[in-house]
This record gives C-alpha cells, structure tokens and sequence, in this order.
C-alpha cells in the first residue's frame, strides 16, 4: 500500500479526469446520482485510473463501485 495515496489527491485526480471545476468531490459522492456520471464514462475514468495508479481494475468490478469513496479504497488495496 502506498502511504503517500491520500483521499484529498485523489479527489482531485478524480475532478480532473471528470473535468469538474465547480463541483467538490466527497468521499462519499455517488458517481452517478451526485456527480451525474453516465457508466460509459465512468468506465474511460476506470481506465485512466488504471493508467494513473498503475492498478489493474476489472471493468465489471469498476462500475459497481458507485461511490468515489468505494473507489478510493479499492484502488488504495491494489497499491
């Protein structure tokens, strides 16, 4: 586990990758409900995740991750 991965940098990285500049990124932000993400999109975030972190994340796994907290944890077990 990488002990320099934390909540606030990906947040960010998240923001980033969904181009939202006004919006604050939670923890427990639903991807879908709060964030308005369709799954098509949030599978190329999955993606770039992968790419970022240097994880591997199953595309079935991914999408039922729905909040960017589940997310953050799942990626933070992969490191």
């Amino acid at each position: 586990m990488n002990k320099n991965f934390d909540f606030e940098q990906f947040s960010v990285a998240i923001a980033d990758l969904l181009q939202l500049t006004d919006t604050k990124i939670e923890y427990e932000c639903n991807v879908y409900d709060d964030l308005g993400i369709d799954s098509l999109s949030w599978v190329k975030v999955g993606i770039k995740l992968q790419e970022v972190y240097k994880v591997e994340i199953p595309t079935a796994e991914f999408i039922e991750l729905e909040t960017v907290g589940e997310v953050f944890e799942y990626i933070k077990e992969q490191m």
